[in-house]
């Protein structure tokens, strides 16, 4: 009995990290939303797994002549990052971005939303 309940947890435990995906942490600041006459620039924190982080790393270069992703590891499975997009300055475009670099969620204000809600945050801020 002891061996069956053992092997539930873990199943579920592993389900539930393979779900795991990169959440962008946004804070209530504006300056670390910038847009410019061609671009945005974007600060924000990453949580991610050191393989998420080369994901999204990887899907960054793939992108390279849209956007440049800096990043500074900031602890354990967090990176401080930069995200500088030179082709469009529509917060919707920022969306489209995030999306492409693989970050599907995101903190703001300690609740966790789905990563659409970036434009109503850069709005907010012009």
């Amino acid at each position: 009995m002891k061996k069956g309940f053992l092997f539930a947890v873990i199943a579920i435990v592993a389900s539930f990290t393979s779900f795991a995906n990169p959440v962008a942490v946004l804070e209530d600041n504006a300056e670390h939303y910038t847009q410019t006459e061609n671009g945005y620039i974007v600060n924000f924190d990453l949580q991610a797994t050191s393989d998420e982080y080369l994901d999204v790393t990887r899907r960054a270069e793939e992108n390279s002549r849209l956007l440049t992703l800096t990043a500074v590891e900031d602890g354990i499975n967090n990176y401080h990052c930069v995200l500088t997009i030179n082709h469009q300055n529509h917060p919707e475009y920022v969306h489209k971005m995030m999306v492409a670099l693989g970050i599907t969620t995101l903190l703001y204000k300690e609740a966790t939303h789905p990563i659409i809600y970036i434009v109503d945050i850069l709005k907010s801020y012009e």
